[in-house]
């Protein structure tokens, strides 16, 4: 039996040791609640010779409960009021103490704090009263700055003497007013000296109201009858204001592009001559509001341009209230963080990010069908190819406003911006059509129709004077300056989809087939070819530093790596379905479109390595991508 018995002792054991050893910690106990205490009394204990009528006010170290502690408080053979200010309970008798009598204060346990923790022990204390009572009302016997003061300085504190000492709550009875009720900090000192500090310099050349009120009480809970008033004026002002900070701050060149323009000057400025000695530049249409008639604030009325630097002006035409003009004027310039931008071609809008945290700054909507997105060198315009046209958009606003539109079949799917920014190009897949469109003025200059089927993608070479167009089983590459002559030819798989040229030299690069060619502009030649790659190869972006180009693989949801003279490098996995693909100016990231996931992938570059990091959810169907550059 005694086997038995230590075989399931041992059992148990087992068992909470096996409980203990688990990965989940053990909770600390709760801690200990603490018990709440008188911190002072007033009067004092054992103090003698008091009026007969003295107040009664007892401090503790934690909130109580009002109720539990009141009914805990007993005066002994006394009845009264009992009421809270500021964590004190007060206690007022109905009728005098006794000549001489031995006043005892207790609050017993059933004091509670307001967490639920009752007085540790009773607390006892006591006071002797004098003959006779106090019915003299307090009175103010001198204030700082006097009555009718004049040349008072914006930085002085007020105050009033009293000819005797107060409750503490006595400081509630104190305000002052000028152009407004002035804000600021009342502190009783010397029990018997109400003094208020204002929170912000006075103005300049004004004449202030201060007020002591009847809820001025003294120790035995006489009131101050009438209130009292008095009034003084502050110094000319002849000060010259200044700009103490201007947000955004000098040279900061990650600038939201919704950001709005914060002066803050240091004092209260005659606003409407601030406003018009405000300006920014380029020139921004905008509202302003003020705080405090010192802090002025101007939000733009339209989203500003990525990428843009921006110069703010103060001139010292900008003034205070007493008419004295800036003391110097102030110039800062800021520069907005660059953009991405995302064309999503079923939800009709173009989503704006910030490039260096992925910040949403809204989007475009009302772009029917938007496709492909290209950029200007300067950030100026965006072009893009919606179902039935090529929008012509000066990037800063969200209003839509459009420089031009140039309408086109809505079978129209690739377009280029050439780098010298003068010329777009688009292929319109199932005419056979290439248009030659001036970027400057919207207008047609030339089209002809390619010699094979599907023309879809295309691409300028570097110097600007040649357009590739990838057809159905043939590159086709034109003379700009003769359009109708006879193409250069290229046979390559059939089924290509994106074409794109490094950032410089001569090499263009397609993805058509199951993989990708690279040719050259200047011979009409293929370079290399890579097959077996994808079921479905789309989007293509060549590196800033002409190492890598990558490939959106449609089929797989991927994107592969290879150097530009063919080599693979790497694969990293995207979303569903990508499309479009860019690089940053810098080389650093990698941006894919995710048709098929509502999403842009970031994928973060450190020479050959590619690490797949952070994602933005944007519109349905994104594709085309672009970024300042």
């Amino acid at each position: 039996m005694k086997k038995i018995v230590t075989s399931v002792l041992s059992a148990l054991l087992f068992i909470t040791i096996q409980q203990g050893c688990g990965k989940d910690p053990i909770e600390p106990p709760p801690p200990t609640p603490v018990a709440p205490k008188v911190t002072a009394i007033y009067p004092s204990s054992n103090s003698g010779s008091l009026p007969r009528n003295s107040l009664i006010y007892l401090t503790f170290s934690v909130t109580m409960k009002q109720t539990e502690t009141q009914n805990a408080l007993i005066i002994t053979g006394m009845t009264g009021r009992k009421w809270w200010w500021n964590g004190r309970l007060i206690f007022q008798a109905d009728s005098l103490y006794g000549a001489n009598d031995t006043v005892k204060i207790t609050l017993t346990t059933a004091a509670q704090s307001a967490a639920g923790v009752a007085l540790a022990v009773a607390y006892n204390s006591s006071f002797v009263c004098g003959n006779d009572s106090d019915v003299t009302r307090p009175a103010v016997i001198s204030t700082n700055p006097a009555s009718g003061q004049t040349g008072v300085g914006a930085t002085a504190s007020v105050s009033a003497i009293f000819s005797e000492k107060l409750a503490p709550w006595s400081v509630s009875a104190f305000s002052m007013t000028g152009v407004t009720t002035i804000l600021g900090t009342t502190t009783l000192q010397s029990d018997s000296i109400i003094s208020f500090s204002p929170s912000s310099l006075l103005c300049y050349g004004t004449t202030f109201t201060a007020i002591v009120d009847t809820g001025v009480s003294d120790l035995c809970g006489n009131h101050l009858l009438p209130q009292y008033s008095w009034t003084f004026q502050t110094i000319a002002d002849t000060v010259k204001p200044k700009v103490l900070s201007l947000d955004p701050a000098n040279n900061d060149t990650l600038a939201s592009v919704n950001k709005s323009v914060i002066v803050r000057f240091s004092e209260v400025m005659d606003t409407a001559s601030a406003r018009a000695a405000f300006s920014i530049t380029p020139s921004v249409s905008g509202n302003f509001t003020w705080s405090g008639d010192s802090i002025m604030t101007f939000a733009p009325a339209e989203t500003l341009a990525f990428r843009r630097q921006f110069q703010v002006a103060i001139g010292s035409g900008a003034q205070d209230l007493a008419g004295n003009p800036l003391a110097t004027a102030w110039n800062s310039n800021f520069t907005t963080v660059r953009g991405i931008y995302v064309c999503c071609n079923t939800s009709n809008e173009i989503y704006l990010f910030q490039q260096n945290d992925l910040k949403p700054e809204g989007s475009l909507p009302f772009y029917t069908k938007a496709s492909q997105i290209r950029i200007s060198a300067d950030d100026s315009m965006g072009y893009v190819l919606t179902q039935n046209t090529l929008a012509f958009i000066q990037l800063k606003n969200h209003n839509l406003q459009n420089f031009a539109t140039f309408d086109l079949p809505s079978t129209c799917y690739g377009l280029a911006l050439s780098p010298n920014g003068t010329r777009l190009a688009v292929t319109d897949t199932l005419n056979k059509w290439l248009y030659l469109i001036d970027a400057v003025n919207a207008i047609k200059l030339d089209s002809v129709q390619t010699g094979a089927a599907f023309p879809k993608g295309v691409c300028f070479n570097q110097g600007s004077s040649q357009i590739c167009v990838l057809c159905w089983g043939q590159v086709e590459i034109f003379s700009v300056s003769n359009l109708h002559a006879a193409p250069s030819t290229v046979v390559i798989p059939n089924n290509g989809e994106e074409a794109v040229k490094g950032a410089s030299g001569d090499t263009l690069y397609i993805s058509s087939g199951t993989g990708i060619s690279a040719i050259k502009f200047s011979d009409a030649t293929e370079a290399f070819r890579i097959t077996g790659i994808s079921n479905h190869p789309f989007g293509l972006a060549v590196s800033p530093d002409q190492a890598h180009v990558a490939l959106a693989c449609y089929d797989e949801n991927a994107v592969k790596i290879y150097t530009t003279s063919g080599i693979y490098v790497t694969t990293v996995l995207t979303g569903t379905w990508p499309k479009g693909l860019v690089y940053s100016p810098d080389g650093r990231y990698l941006y894919v479109s995710n048709s098929g996931s509502t999403n842009i992938t970031v994928i973060s570059r450190s020479s050959n390595t590619y690490t797949a990091g952070s994602s933005a959810t944007v519109g349905a169907g994104p594709w085309g991508i672009a970024v300042t550059p």
